[in-house]
């Protein structure tokens, strides 16, 4: 865990060394800034298509793939909400997942003679992942802009298991339940570079550390702007690394997004 601080600490060292560089830069070419200075609105609504890894700490690794989030996918909400006035802009990335598995098959107990008992299994997980970010436009110019941000990073997640059995001496019934949630302070840089008047690209990372050992994400994207929208598809990798007393040992969700921008 020390160990995973410290790369932390000159990670962030030379980040803040890099914006320190860029806020220079963007100081000199402060007249070519094109903020209104007015209040502007965004809101993104965007499909994730990911693979979900687990790592526990005893080292099982258990994977569930897109098609199978999909089968079992009992309801989702991916939005991004942002507000911006200036420079300075305060914006909220929020993932919620419900997943349910079911299961029936039979079970072989050995008793004097071999019993065959049936079963049904059911698993549910659900899960928010919320990140709100204040951010700080370090530079401008009317091909590409980049942002400076501080926040917060907050995972919870919640795993019931119900076991039925139907057998000679009737019905039984077993449930486990468990929960728990992280928070992590982040910091993070994202920037969007115009190709064209309709063609841009956009990217994003973050770092950060708190409740887990390790946090990170990056997203790239290329979207394509409309009279009143923008239309964007990229990939998106979002990682944990857990202390040595979590039940998990890791966990990381990635897959490519594609998603519809508006603006007010």
């Amino acid at each position: 865990m020390l160990i995973a601080k410290l790369k932390l600490t000159v990670i962030l060292l030379v980040v803040t060394g890099l914006l320190f560089v860029n806020i220079l830069d963007a100081k000199a070419r402060a007249d070519e800034s094109t903020d209104s200075g007015e209040w502007q609105f965004g809101l993104e609504l965007y499909s994730w298509a990911p693979k979900i890894s687990v790592e526990t700490a005893t080292g099982d690794e258990v994977n569930i793939h897109y098609s199978d989030i999909i089968e079992n996918l009992d309801l989702t909400l991916m939005s991004t909400v942002a507000a911006r006035k200036g420079k300075w802009s305060f914006l909220v990335d929020a993932i919620y997942l419900d997943l349910k598995a079911d299961d029936k098959g039979s079970l072989t107990v050995p008793i004097d003679s071999n019993l065959t008992v049936g079963t049904d299994l059911e698993v549910r997980l659900k899960s928010w992942i919320v990140t709100p970010l204040l951010a700080y436009k370090i530079f401008e110019s009317p091909k590409a802009s980049f942002d400076f941000a501080v926040g917060a990073r907050y995972l919870w997640m919640k795993n019931d298991l119900k076991v039925q059995t139907n057998g000679p001496l009737g019905p039984r019934e077993v449930k486990i339940s468990a929960d728990g949630d992280v928070w992590d302070g982040v910091v993070a840089v994202r920037g969007q570079l115009k190709l064209s008047e309709k063609w841009f690209t956009n990217c994003f990372f973050d770092i950060g550390t708190g409740d887990s050992d390790f946090t990170w994400q990056a997203k790239a994207a290329v979207g394509y702007k409309f009279k009143k929208f923008s239309a964007v598809c990229g990939y998106r990798h979002l990682r944990w690394e857990f202390d040595n007393d979590a039940a998990l040992d890791s966990m990381y969700i990635t897959g490519p997004y594609a998603g519809i921008q508006f603006f007010f």
